[in-house]
């Protein structure tokens, strides 16, 4: 054999190709939102692992980007924080994962940055207070803190793409892209608001020549299962609800809807597709092998009316979240605002009392919050894990 080509017939595979399988089969991280981790250790065989995909779904106003904004927080916090105080330093255990977060904001100038600082410094406001308290130590001076979080919001970049392509293509060179400009490791690819591209594909699909094509979230796909393959992080995304009264004939344990979704199944996942077992690890000849082995979807009818046939998708949804806006209730005629406002009061002095006290939430005497948001949580195949409630406030998101 000749000599030169000796080292063609010898297999070989990255170190990033093989850390992701590692990190795949055998890391399953916490989400750090309470209620969703509750019902996930509570279901028979159910875990996120790296590399999964979870699509949040819901009406206006339900959260989904306050959501994402709490994964955002405990994933640039760090583990500990080094704060100076008292003309020491003293490492404050913050239990923060201390990631890299990549932030896809869809929507134009709906990423609140000044939201996910104050987010961050409270986390640490708060765990500093809890340390010191016992110890009898000042606490930290605003400037400290302000250097904290600053340390903290290097670990985030935001991309603002502008069609489904260009999300397509962001998502396609994040790991080059990660190798170099991050020093921290990828945990979370979060996509906010990839509904806003969903008719302009639809009127692009409509107005084509030449016969019907692949729409372009085809190619969102292609990219996440690249990305799964190489950095596997764990990547949420959020939907929404274009037709409210679209509504699936099924129910949640609670009486609530679940909708319908608005891109073509053929070419997304679903999370009423069967559930598949484990997959088996890539062949180390074909370190490009996705990690998941291709799932057909079912076939729809072409404009022949006979069945088309399965397109394959290379990722599927590990969970689906449905988020319903809390109830409200009917308000008395004449009910004078400053008895509304006072109400809202004594429901924030009761649930700091809950919380261990003022500053635990929001403001003492502070308006602001949402309370009883309720998320719907589906594993694949449709049937439902659970359920828990969301409220967001003016100084924190508890989940």
């Amino acid at each position: 054999m000749d000599p030169a080509t000796l080292s063609d017939a010898i297999h070989s595979s990255t170190a990033r190709s093989l850390v992701a399988q590692v990190r795949y089969f055998s890391s399953t991280p916490p989400t750090w939102i309470p209620g969703l981790d509750t019902l996930l250790d509570a279901a028979p065989n159910l875990h996120l692992h790296r590399g999964d995909l979870v699509e949040l779904q819901g009406l206006p106003g339900t959260a989904k980007s306050s959501l994402l904004l709490h994964l955002a927080a405990t994933a640039l916090l760090p583990r500990t924080a080094h704060v100076p105080i008292a003309d020491t330093v003293l490492a404050v255990p913050v239990a923060g994962k201390e990631l890299h977060v990549a932030w896809l904001d869809c929507t134009p100038a709906r990423f609140d940055l000044d939201r996910l600082a104050a987010l961050v410094r409270h986390h640490l406001d708060l765990a500093i207070r809890r340390f010191r308290a016992p110890r009898g130590i000042g606490a930290p001076r605003d400037s400290e803190l302000d250097a904290l979080v600053d340390e903290c919001m290097t670990r985030l970049t935001v991309f603002t793409p502008t069609s489904t392509l260009q999300l397509a293509a962001t998502l396609r060179g994040l790991p080059r892209w990660a190798s170099a400009h991050t020093a921290d490791e990828l945990g979370y690819v979060l996509i906010d608001g990839m509904s806003e591209f969903a008719w302009a594909d639809q009127h692009a699909a409509a107005t084509a020549t030449g016969g019907p094509t692949a729409p372009p979230v085809r190619l969102v796909l292609d990219a996440l299962s690249h990305l799964r393959a190489t950095l596997s992080p764990l990547v949420f995304l959020t939907q929404w609800v274009f037709r409210p009264a679209a509504v699936l004939a099924h129910k949640s344990q609670e009486g609530l809807p679940f909708y319908a979704h608005h891109y073509p199944p053929s070419h997304w996942p679903s999370i009423l597709s069967p559930a598949r077992p484990p997959p088996p690890p890539p062949a180390p000849s074909d370190p490009r092998r996705p990690l998941d082995p291709p799932q057909a979807s079912p076939p729809g009818p072409t404009a022949s009316g006979r069945p088309a046939p399965p397109v394959p998708v290379p990722v599927p949804l590990a969970l689906h979240l449905t988020l319903h806006p809390s109830p409200t209730p009917p308000l008395r005629r004449g009910t004078p605002l400053a008895l509304l406002l006072s109400e809202q009061r004594r429901r924030v002095r009761v649930r700091e009392r809950e919380r261990e006290g003022p500053g635990a939430g929001t403001a003492r005497g502070a308006v602001g919050g949402t309370e009883g948001i309720r998320c719907v949580v589906r594993r694949p195949g449709g049937a439902e894990v659970g359920s828990w409630e969301i409220e967001v406030w003016e100084r924190e998101i508890v989940t």
